[in-house]
């Protein structure tokens, strides 16, 4: 799983696997431990720690909903096994 951007204490990341089941485009985060996944480009909540701060999620929304472009890119970047680009933070 690779590192593509990090903000307000939230580390964003996707996986790597070239063949893998994933179908649907979704970024990983944690933040204090908790973990979610959200889609992209319509950031939904795909999963998520009963206990991941309310406010830091809707942060990655507003991030996904920002660079919802670089994100499909990194995506299709993993799907060819190749390790995702850095994602601008949000400032």
């Amino acid at each position: 799983m690779g590192q593509i951007s990090l903000f307000l204490g939230v580390l964003v990341y996707m996986y790597t696997e070239p063949g893998s089941p994933h179908k649907m485009p979704h970024i990983h985060v944690v933040a204090g431990g908790e973990k979610a996944s959200l889609s992209i480009p319509d950031a939904e909540i795909l999963a998520a720690s009963k206990d991941f701060p309310p406010k830091k999620l809707r942060a990655v929304q507003t991030w996904i909903d920002l660079r919802a472009e670089d994100l499909l890119a990194d995506w299709e970047l993993a799907k060819a096994g190749k390790k995702p680009i850095w994602v601008q933070p949000l400032i």
